[in-house]
């Protein structure tokens, strides 16, 4: 008897757990919503609470941005962020440039006149590489006589870009080497050579997003008419 009634309360109860399954399986999908991606026109001011979410939206991964030091007051539309986006992919990777060595010659093919007396100067060029980076380079050197003694050292840094919410900045120094060739002589100069990467950088509120790095690399002559 008690084996004949056993049976079907266990049956009951087998079925009641796979209704109660399936019912709450149906319940969870009936729930599940799918949610719908935020979209922003080129107007739109980039602000704290939008932030996030707009560079999710220009896969820009926000762990990358660094916090800004320099002073942004402009106010920055996803537009802008859209158009430095674009100018970034027109930006070289690798920019190689290498001097000739110099022969102290003036226009005229004569010996450049050497200034008299002895001490330090430091020479400077700058090249501009894009329309918004140019990079000013210093190398510094004891003279005698006007004509290059000694090397004693080198660096460059690049200029504002004029460009409110945009600015680079050196990343990553691989050499910065200053050599003297011809101390002493009317044919003196000083060679600077380097390798470095430089990042541009967006700023937004309080931040900077990384747009582009170019390495580059190469060498600059300054003869005694740097001096």
């Amino acid at each position: 008897m008690l084996r004949k009634l056993f049976k079907p309360v266990v049956a009951c109860v087998l079925t009641m757990s796979f209704l109660l399954s399936t019912g709450g399986a149906v319940f969870a999908a009936d729930n599940k919503t799918t949610p719908t991606p935020q979209t922003y026109s080129k107007d739109t001011v980039i602000t704290e609470s939008n932030l996030n979410d707009i560079l999710k939206v220009h896969n820009i991964d926000p762990s990358k941005i660094v916090k800004n030091t320099k002073t942004v007051s402009s106010t920055v539309t996803v537009g802008d962020l859209e158009k430095a986006l674009e100018e970034a992919k027109k930006m070289p990777k690798k920019i190689t440039s290498n001097d000739t060595a110099p022969l102290n010659l003036s226009t005229n093919g004569t010996l450049c006149a050497l200034a008299s007396g002895s001490g330090t100067s430091i020479a400077t060029r700058a090249t501009t590489y894009t329309n918004t980076l140019t990079v000013d380079y210093y190398a510094t050197g004891a003279y005698t006589d006007g004509m290059w003694s000694y090397a004693l050292g080198s660096s460059w840094a690049p200029r504002a870009t004029g460009i409110p919410t945009s600015w680079w900045t050196v990343t990553q120094t691989y050499s910065n080497h200053i050599y003297l060739y011809s101390a002493s002589t009317p044919y003196a100069y000083l060679s600077q050579v380097y390798n470095y990467d430089i990042t541009n950088y967006i700023g937004v509120l309080g931040y900077g997003i990384p747009n582009g790095t170019i390495n580059i690399q190469g060498t600059i002559n300054y003869s005694n008419a740097y001096i």
